[in-house]
């Protein structure tokens, strides 16, 4: 799940894979908190999530500019 997300945030650049980004991240970090440690990859997904929530605030952004 971290790597998908952390995937997704790279290619994000459509908004649907930004979102899947951070829906993974939230879901691998969760899984990885419960795990108690057996599970890695925290770091690729929070990547992920910022990612993610990069490429959504960007397409806020050009969705601005294209109906100013």
């Amino acid at each position: 799940m971290a790597i998908a997300s952390l995937v997704c945030g790279i290619v994000g650049c459509f908004t649907i894979t930004a979102i899947v980004a951070i829906v993974h991240g939230f879901v691998a970090r969760n899984q990885i908190e419960k795990s108690g440690g057996t599970q890695q990859g925290s770091g690729m997904a929070l990547a992920g999530i910022i990612l993610g929530f990069i490429w959504v605030g960007l397409s806020f952004v050009q969705l601005g500019i294209a109906l100013s």
